[in-house]
């Protein structure tokens, strides 16, 4: 089980020794964009960031992400089910690219 405590003092490292200027946080909201109880359970988390560091957190929509994620395993050969600690870390890649993307087109228009 991931220590809350311990997760949030690293982060707060992590945001003084790298500068970070933004966090963005995966919001797994319902397929119809309501909020269920894993949602409430992030903004418990985000809560508890915000009291913690001084930059600011970007919620962002996650749905699809880790299906997506699955996919690309898969396209890569391998078993979706053997390699669940990458999945989540494609899924987290995928989100923030797809924010990235989000601020690049804003720019553009």
């Amino acid at each position: 089980m991931v220590n809350l405590k311990q997760t949030l003092r690293e982060i707060k490292k992590i945001v003084a020794e790298r500068d970070v200027s933004k966090i963005v946080v995966g919001m797994p909201f319902h397929l119809k964009g309501t909020v269920g109880q894993t949602a409430q359970q992030v903004e418990a988390f985000i809560e508890a960031l915000e009291r913690r560091v001084d930059v600011p957190i970007q919620k962002w929509d996650e749905r699809f992400s880790s299906i997506a994620a699955e996919k690309i395993i898969r396209e890569m050969g391998k078993s979706p089910h053997r390699h669940r600690d990458k999945i989540d870390q494609i899924a987290a890649l995928l989100i923030l690219q797809s924010y990235l993307d989000y601020l690049n087109s804003k720019k553009k228009s």
